[in-house]
């Protein structure tokens, strides 16, 4: 089944441009995963291109959204890479590696 024809599988239905597109903690954990695991080591430059994207067209919300994700795939690459187990962005209490 296809969403571009059955409108009652678009999520697109109820969402609008000026709606508010900050997401949450765990949203931005769940897009780094996929995008590591879709794109390996390319992960954080694919979140890049994304939030050039929307900065370019004007949507900065979105735009800062994705060089959330970008971070936090570059910060689950040097715990990786590293071996160490230090908070993410200690003033905020983020979660660990």
């Amino acid at each position: 089944m296809n969403t571009w024809t059955d409108p009652t599988l678009t999520p697109m239905t109820t969402w609008h441009p000026n709606d508010d597109a900050t997401p949450t903690p765990e949203e931005v954990e769940g897009m780094a995963t996929m995008l590591e695991g879709r794109h390996g080591l390319f992960a954080a430059d694919v979140a890049d291109f994304f939030s050039t994207f929307h900065g370019q067209r004007g949507d900065a919300g979105r735009s800062w959204a994705w060089q959330g994700v970008a971070e936090r795939v570059r910060y689950r690459t040097r715990c990786r890479t590293t071996g160490r187990k230090e908070r993410h962005r200690a003033r905020l209490g983020g979660p660990l590696c």
